[in-house]
């Protein structure tokens, strides 16, 4: 949708934006520290909107350090597992939580058997209490597939252990994902098979719920739709993400086509969010970013009652009965005269 700015309006603003400078901040990181990735912004000086005018806000530029993690505590870190030594008729369900940080596909199975393997990670669902069991008793082995993505998994016991499961409770902190496994999966039981190991059920996501950053602000709550609940959500922009972990993500939308309407009097404070796909905030891990809103200003118009027709509405055909005879005149017909060439006739030659 294209809008005609006028030269008795309002010229354009560009807000530039820092975490740093932020005014109040609405979360703390997992270190109890501030997150840069949720605050607002007072202005010192507010922006004000005349009556006959409206504004269009979209991104205009963003700079954020990839320093995030894939990995990320309390997000999607925890692993569940359950033992039975009763041959499945039983289980104890247990679960321990690896490390954040950024891991590859070999990374991660090292950290999950050092996890596994480490004296009192592992609790039982039921009471929190550490169970060493599985620390004493099972040795796992991973290999990952290259061709398929996927990682393949058997286990030997040394005692009474003599069944496995995998059990992804469908929680927001699953790290199914990064596994190759659904939320929801009960992977019942795990091969002690070097032949015939347990296989992932998909492809690994070591990216996980991080395919994009999507940039959120409480200006516009109703602009774009968010198809994880259906609904419009404050969403201004989706960021890809075009670099390694460690570099800058640079972004200047090349040519901005949405636009958010807003009808508002004035502006004095801005709340910036950054999420992952699943409107989970982004931890910077104590860096800053930047992002710049550009404000535009179109007229206000009073709204006109418009009458739209469908290109393809069925319009009712009078009836046959409904329309009036037409008095038939008749006309007189034209007789058509052929003609007859006249040729000159010569005189009789009279008989002697």
């Amino acid at each position: 949708m294209s809008y005609q700015l006028k030269e008795d309006l309002h010229s354009s603003k560009v807000i530039h934006l820092d975490s740093k400078f932020g005014t109040t901040f609405l979360q703390t990181g997992t270190d109890g520290k501030r997150l840069t990735t949720n605050y607002i912004y007072n202005l010192t000086e507010p922006l004000l909107v005349p009556d006959n005018q409206k504004i269009l806000v979209s991104l205009y530029s963003s700079t954020i350090p990839y320093s995030f993690y894939n990995l990320r505590t309390g997000v999607n870190d925890r692993f569940y597992i359950s033992y039975s030594t009763n041959g499945g008729a039983s289980f104890t369900d247990c679960y321990f939580d690896l490390t954040g940080g950024n891991y590859n596909a070999y990374e991660l199975i090292t950290e999950f058997n050092d996890r596994i393997g480490t004296s009192g990670a592992v609790k039982r669902e039921s009471d929190d209490v550490a169970d060493d069991t599985i620390k004493d008793q099972i040795t796992f082995t991973w290999s990952y597939d290259r061709k398929r993505l996927k990682y393949n998994v058997y286990y030997a016991s040394s005692g009474s252990i003599n069944q496995i499961r995998f059990t992804f409770n469908n929680s927001n902190q699953t790290i199914a994902n990064m596994f190759g496994f659904y939320d929801g999966d009960v992977v019942n039981p795990i091969s002690t098979s070097a032949s015939n190991p347990t296989q992932s059920t998909k492809c690994i996501d070591m990216n996980d719920a991080i395919h994009g950053l999507y940039v959120r602000q409480n200006i516009a709550t109703k602009g774009t739709m968010d198809n994880e609940n259906g609904t419009f959500s404050n969403i201004l922009a989706r960021i890809p993400i075009t670099t390694n972990a460690g570099g800058v993500i640079f972004h200047k939308p090349n040519e901005a086509t949405h636009h958010n309407l807003v009808g508002t009097n004035a502006i004095d404070n801005i709340g910036v969010k950054l999420t992952d796909d699943r409107n989970r905030p982004i931890d910077l891990n104590g860096l800053d970013w930047q992002c710049a809103l550009l404000i535009s200003f179109v007229e206000n118009k009073p709204l006109q009652q418009e009458y739209i027709t469908r290109p393809n509405a069925i319009v009712p055909q009078p009836q046959v009965e409904d329309v009036l005879p037409v008095e038939q005149v008749e006309e007189p017909q034209v007789k058509l005269v052929r003609q007859k060439a006249v040729r000159d006739k010569k005189p009789k030659k009279k008989s002697k």
